[in-house]
């Protein structure tokens, strides 16, 4: 019965509502989909390269123009000015350079949140901010997330408790996990090409999560699967808001870091407390806040029934080392390099591995 109820709840043919509740059937019994990805989420190789990052001028005047029509309460009317100033951010469209790297498929679920929780006693629970957020909260005395949500992307966690998370399954795995770098997080969902949504540059709201079409709240992960990236990331258009280690700035009005993006500028700079950028949308917002260059700032300690989270890990890459150490093998000092560093590099993936599951069975045992 998992089987055919996960099959189900990523079979493209399916009607999306259909798919919704066999996601929703599966938060009821362990998610085959999360077997063996109970403690460490199921990651995604990312090759170091080149990509186009942002958006276009021209494009970014238009969607500013269009917001500025939006006709608001005058109590919010602040929210014209935070999305004006967002979406400027994303220009100029530039050329940048990632590194190799892995992320997770798919948002932490708050089952797996919960491994972390369990780790940590006396670690608050992702409590409920305002009425809107109350089905998301989890419950205090039993430390447990909302009933048929296990399978969905937890919510109501700040920057610092993702961070804290991290640091947490790294120690527990002797890997080394962390959020990714804004840049990291657009790559993965957007590929090199400079598209506007992680299948192409046509909106689709059969692909998606979002204000549209969707399901007017989280979702069980992998129930869009004609909306996963050009590397098969899934969930990363709408569904939830995804926090990045990427800083913005001392206050929202006005962003210290601005685009070309530079790593070494001090926008990764994780000892500062700034305001942190959140990347992707989610269930509540409209198409274009579900484009791959749509990014948002928000304090480290904010939390939201629509801002979740995934990670990411550096790797080595086997297939690099022609390339780093070069292909012509006219000498034997050549080869012993090439050949040591690639046992070098088997050993360490197999210790990650051999790590990642003695942690596995200890969770479940």
């Amino acid at each position: 019965m998992r089987t055919s109820l996960a099959q189900l709840a990523e079979d493209r043919s399916a009607l999306v509502g259909s798919r919704w509740r066999a996601g929703r059937l599966l938060s009821y019994f362990p998610d085959p989909r999360l077997d063996g990805h109970e403690l460490v989420p199921e990651m995604v190789d990312i090759r170091g390269e080149q990509f186009l990052m942002g958006t276009p001028p021209a494009f970014t005047a238009q969607m500013v123009e269009d917001v500025l029509k939006v006709e608001l309460p005058h109590e919010v009317l602040w929210v014209r000015d935070y999305w004006r100033q967002t979406l400027e951010s994303e220009t100029p469209q530039h050329t940048c350079a990632v590194g190799d790297m892995q992320i997770s498929r798919y948002p932490i679920t708050n089952a797996q949140y919960k491994i972390f929780l369990d780790d940590n006693p006396s670690k608050a629970v992702p409590l409920a901010v305002s009425e809107r957020a109350k089905p998301y909260s989890w419950d205090q005395a039993l430390r447990l997330y909302p009933k048929g949500r296990a399978n969905q992307a937890v919510v109501l966690v700040t920057w610092d408790d993702c961070v804290e998370y991290c640091r947490w399954l790294s120690n527990r795995t002797g890997r080394n996990f962390r959020l990714p770098t804004e840049a990291e997080w657009e790559h993965a969902v957007r590929g090199t090409d400079g598209r506007s949504y992680p299948w192409s540059n046509e909106w689709d709201p059969k692909r998606t999560n979002t204000a549209e079409d969707g399901a007017k709240e989280t979702v069980a992960i992998g129930c869009y699967p004609d909306g996963v990236s050009p590397f098969g990331v899934a969930d990363c258009a709408g569904h939830v808001w995804e926090w990045t280690s990427t800083a913005w700035g001392d206050f929202w009005q006005t962003p210290r870091y601005t685009f070309p993006y530079d790593s070494n500028d001090g926008r990764e700079d994780m000892s500062v407390r700034q305001w942190r950028l959140v990347r992707g949308g989610s269930w509540d917002d409209l198409a274009p806040f579900a484009r791959c260059a749509s990014r948002g700032p928000n304090l480290q300690d904010f939390c939201s029934h629509y801002i979740g989270f995934r990670i990411a890990e550096d790797i080595p890459r086997p297939m690099d080392i022609d390339a780093d150490l070069g292909t012509d093998g006219q000498t034997s000092l050549l080869e012993e390099a090439k050949s040591a560093r690639r046992c070098s590099l088997v050993r360490n993936q197999a210790a990650r591995r051999a790590a990642s599951s003695m942690a596995s069975r200890a969770a479940s045992s």
